[in-house]
């Protein structure tokens, strides 16, 4: 246990959850509903008189995928930081990965109730990982995908693909067509068929389905 922890834990002190939000409005109703919950919040006067307690875990409130990873990524960044949670009215796939990616320590919908917030909470505080079961699944899955895109990069490192290229690639090796790769990537089939062409012949294969086999469907 860190210094942190045995601080923030000891006996007649319960942990202290520092609270990052969007808004102060969204901070002041994290903050109400931890005290409700025992906890203290970064910024309470301590039980022996003292407002200097660092946070053992701190919750990080609304925003997109990209301010939310930002936002983690800030907070574990620094020397001995405490785990983070994420509490968003978004509690999608998307917004998870982006979560999970930075370095928090979970992701819950804001409408979590009390007793199973204070459970995630001080399980994280254990070293478990808060996520709701129901994005488990998709996110699994997408971690998989990321760690085979990389897989398929490292395979052809010395090929020179364009990153644009390999987007292409992703999308071939997942069987999309021509015209669906297009549309994905939001360009024409002439300039997806260039693509394809460029990585063909910086691959030195002739056709697209030895591209593919190239890259072994990882």
């Amino acid at each position: 246990m860190s210094e942190r922890d045995e601080r923030c834990r000891a006996p007649g002190l319960p942990p202290v959850v520092g609270v990052r939000a969007a808004s102060g409005e969204h901070r002041d109703r994290l903050g109400r509903t931890l005290r409700r919950l025992g906890f203290r919040v970064d910024g309470d006067e301590g039980a022996d008189g003292s407002d200097s307690m660092p946070p053992s875990v701190v919750i990080i409130g609304d925003g997109s995928p990209t301010e939310v990873g930002e936002r983690v990524s800030e907070v574990v960044a620094a020397a001995d930081a405490p785990p983070v949670v994420v509490v968003t009215d978004h509690a999608d796939t998307e917004t998870l990965h982006a979560a999970i990616t930075a370095g928090a320590a979970g992701l819950l919908p804001t409408d979590t109730d009390d007793s199973a917030l204070a459970r995630a909470l001080l399980g994280v505080l254990d070293g478990e990982l808060a996520v709701p079961r129901r994005l488990l699944p998709p996110v699994i899955a997408r971690f998989r995908d990321d760690r085979k895109r990389q897989m398929r990069r490292d395979l052809t490192r010395d090929a020179g693909l364009t990153e644009r290229e390999h987007e292409v690639l992703d999308l071939l090796v997942s069987d999309h067509t021509t015209t669906e790769i297009a549309t994905a990537l939001f360009v024409s089939p002439v300039t997806v068929r260039t693509h394809i062409a460029g990585i063909k012949r910086k691959l030195g294969v002739p056709t697209r389905r030895d591209a593919v086999r190239r890259v072994g469907r990882a």
